[in-house]
């Protein structure tokens, strides 16, 4: 009896312990608390986003679901002027901001929308490699005036998306998404798409994700549940602020219901997938590539209505 009581209580205090030392953000209130914003979309943890972390692979699963939610959430962000560019960022590599990129995309064109992915992750960029296409050329090539922004555009999967690679890595990526030139690419694909997405780099370890959100309309920051500490998550708001970008939200990802016992997010599901950046945090996971839908009305679902968090 006396071991069994010993062992409870030292097994109390251990979970007590490492409550306190855990820095990381567990709970809607504590991002809201940092950003100044609410969470507008919840990814859930599924083992198997490893092998398939684009959702059409998957289009009835819960972390495709996820993607919907946040797809209705989005027009509630700003009713009388609907944010058509994002930028998509995080504080740090392995957050899951390019697949957050790709899949928010994939539901946004299931609704029937026009959607164009903008690779501006200069210096590391994933979003070829995901999507198993070519990125030899792209973005980098515009700016530079050396191709024609019709000739990078490339039509995936049966023209679900239009991508613009980020093309070769540049010597200056700050200098070039800072540029004029920048500007106007952004605001052209604004007058052909009902939506463009920018797959931006994390903002932390480089300024470039900071300074291309300048050209968005707003910006969604991507949350690692349990990894993204409150400081890092602070400066990265910081970050935002001094770039002048309109941070519109939060996205939770590797959300684990698991070990959500206790916290207050309120929402029916939650997992979530992050991957490797290769900024020296991480190893990058490998892309996979993606088959067609199995038939058109994977690409025309109807519109999932969700509780909007404010």
């Amino acid at each position: 009896m006396i071991g069994v009581i010993l062992g409870l209580i030292g097994g109390s205090l251990w979970v007590l312990l490492t409550l306190r030392l855990d820095t990381s953000v567990r709970s809607e209130s504590e991002i809201r608390e940092i950003l100044g914003v609410g969470v507008v979309g919840v990814v859930p943890l599924d083992p198997e986003a490893e092998e398939s972390p684009i959702t059409l692979n998957k289009p009835k699963g819960f972390r495709a679901e996820a993607f919907r939610v946040l797809r209705t959430n989005l027009q509630f962000l700003d009713v009388d002027n609907p944010p058509r560019v994002l930028s998509i960022v995080s504080a740090n590599p392995s957050e899951g901001k390019t697949t957050t990129t790709i899949n928010l995309g994939v539901a946004l064109a299931q609704s029937g929308k026009s959607v164009c992915l903008v690779g501006a992750d200069l210096r590391r960029p994933t979003l070829p490699r995901y999507l198993g296409i070519e990125g030899s050329v792209g973005l980098t090539d515009v700016i530079a005036g050396s191709v024609s922004l019709d000739d990078v555009l490339i039509e995936w999967n049966r023209n679900l998306l239009t991508v613009l690679p980020a093309g070769p890595v540049p010597p200056n990526p700050s200098e070039l998404l800072n540029s004029e030139q920048m500007g106007r690419i952004i605001t052209e694909l604004k007058g052909r798409f009902d939506y463009v997405l920018i797959d931006a780099a994390p903002l932390l370890p480089v300024t470039d994700g900071a300074v291309v959100s300048h050209w968005a309309d707003g910006c969604l920051i991507v949350v690692r549940f349990g990894k993204t500490r409150r400081e890092q998550l602070k400066r990265a708001n910081d970050l935002i602020g001094t770039s002048s970008a309109r941070l519109l939200g939060s996205v939770v990802n590797f959300l684990d219901l698991r070990r959500t016992a206790g916290y207050d997010y309120g929402y029916g599901y939650g997992y979530g997938y992050g991957y490797g950046y290769g900024y020296g945090y991480g190893e990058e996971e490998s892309g996979t590539h993606v088959e067609p839908p199995a038939s058109s009305a994977d690409r025309n679902e109807p519109e999932p209505m969700a509780p909007v968090q404010s």
